[in-house]
């Protein structure tokens, strides 16, 4: 399948490969807006809804968009830029090099996996601040309610110790700059994923008791990863990021 670079952001190339870049994402969540717009205001028309479907839809994957961004600005500035971002049904998939990743130190692993979730964490405060001088029935506030809600959502969600995730990478490469192997680090990883679990699961229960049902399923899906990596059926060593 073709590679066709569309830019570079701090030396981070952002790649296309033909059909699979397509925007499915935003589509799909598109609609989902739409009809939560005409459910939030039973008065709005069809185009009412799906215009301001559109601009929900903007407000909640911009902000995924920025954080993987501001990875690959934290990957430069902290001198191991990543391969690339890859986009795949519209949304940008981080890819570092497996082989090279020893040639990182960990201050560098964890540099770089921090990048997002500072980023999400100041924008969930500034959207906030924003939110609070905003008309309280008015479309602006409707955005940024969706604004707040995804960056903490990310902050939050990215900071789990599951590999694959911002947290892995940040828990792992901190007990190796304390003096652990990377096989100590890793089984440690297990033992967070095993005690995380639980935790997702009483997380998920409180959510579905208030009807969040969408958010209770994360938390379901994520506390089976966790269990899974803490048994080992998914591999528990961290993502090199």
């Amino acid at each position: 399948m073709n590679e066709n670079t569309l830019l570079n952001f701090f030396g981070t190339p952002i790649i296309t490969r033909g059909w699979r870049s397509l925007p499915f994402t935003e589509f799909v969540v598109w609609l989902v807006m739409a009809r939560q717009a005409r459910q939030t205001r039973p008065d709005r028309t069809l185009l009412q809804s799906l215009g301001v479907g559109l601009l929900s839809m903007v407000a909640l994957l911009k902000w995924e968009w920025l954080h993987n961004l501001s990875h690959a600005a934290a990957a430069r500035l902290a001198g191991k830029p990543m391969d690339s971002i890859e986009i795949i049904s519209g949304m940008p998939l981080c890819n570092y090099s497996v082989e090279n990743h020893r040639s990182a130190t960990p201050r560098q692993h964890i540099l770089r996996a921090l990048g997002g979730p500072v980023f999400n964490f100041l924008a969930m405060l500034a959207t906030r601040a924003l939110r609070r001088s905003s008309p309280p029935d008015g479309l602006q506030h409707e955005l940024l309610d969706v604004a707040v809600g995804m960056n903490s959502f990310l902050g939050l969600v990215s900071l789990l110790p599951i590999p694959g995730i911002d947290g892995g990478p940040i828990l792992k490469w901190s007990l190796v700059a304390s003096g652990r192997s990377p096989q100590q680090a890793d089984h440690t990883l297990h033992q967070a994923n095993l005690a995380l679990a639980p935790l997702m699961g009483i997380t998920a229960g409180f959510l579905f008791r208030r009807r969040r049902w969408f958010l209770g399923g994360l938390a379901v899906m994520f506390g089976l990863i966790g269990f899974a990596v803490g048994k080992g059926w998914i591999r528990g060593e961290s993502r090199d990021t």
